[in-house]
């Protein structure tokens, strides 16, 4: 199967397919772009990095909506859905990212209708994260979604939301980060 020499593809517990744009450090010297541009966007609040990040995000999503393989292809896909915000966070990307992907694939974003739930108590046990921290608000019955995040580190939060959004009904499911985060590079 031939993957985009940039893209790294991960698959979740379940099987559905995770593209990740870049792979990056997250401390220390050596940050990619799309890992500097994270960190700009993210932690140092330096909003004007934005546009910078959206290109590389058309970029990418039109080499992805061209990949040949159905399973993995972002040609066939209804909608795309953010990985909600904690109550406490105040991260642009999620959105940032759902926003650029419904303009670029031509596809409604229904982020509003996937919200994290169950603040008392952890969200993880152990390295999972709970599928009932997540409620969908609207029926996915044989949909076909884009599943979108920031940094893929262990993928314990993609899983619980896939598997929250699979149990919706939703048909197939894709999911898409901007980087996979290595702690242990530098």
């Amino acid at each position: 199967m031939y993957l985009p020499e940039t893209f790294i593809s991960k698959r979740s517990e379940h099987g559905y397919p995770i593209w990740v744009i870049d792979m990056y450090m997250e401390i220390g010297k050596g940050r990619t772009v799309v890992g500097d541009l994270i960190y700009q966007l993210k932690y140092a609040k330096n909003l004007k990095q934005s546009e910078r990040l959206k290109i590389i995000l058309r970029h990418s999503m039109i080499q992805l909506s061209k990949f040949p393989d159905d399973e993995l292809s972002m040609r066939s896909i209804d909608a795309v859905v953010a990985v909600p915000r904690s109550p406490r966070s105040d991260n642009p990307l999620p959105p940032l990212i759902s926003q650029t992907a419904s303009e670029v694939l031509g596809i409604p974003d229904w982020s509003e209708n996937l919200t994290r739930v169950g603040t008392d108590g952890p969200a993880k046990v152990g390295n999972t994260v709970k599928a009932s921290m997540f409620r969908v608000e609207r029926s996915l019955t044989n949909r076909r979604l884009l599943v979108v995040d920031d940094v893929y580190r262990s993928g314990s939060t993609m899983n619980g939301v896939m598997t929250s959004l699979a149990l919706a009904g939703a048909q197939s499911i894709v999911g898409l980060c901007l980087a996979k985060a290595d702690r242990g590079m530098n």
